[in-house]
């Protein structure tokens, strides 16, 4: 879940550089490091295999 959040706000950020839109940018890449933050550090650097 907190993996595919953080992908829709890398998306949006994507958006809104594109649309040279500095503000959202910096929102999302906020919201982005927020739920990257909030994952189990365990399940994020499970080595895969």
């Amino acid at each position: 879940m907190n993996s595919d959040q953080r992908l829709s706000y890398l998306h949006l950020m994507n958006k809104a550089a594109e649309s040279e839109d500095r503000q959202s940018y910096f929102y999302y890449l906020k919201l982005a490091e927020e739920t990257l933050q909030r994952q189990d550090p365990e399940v994020l650097w499970k080595p895969v295999g």
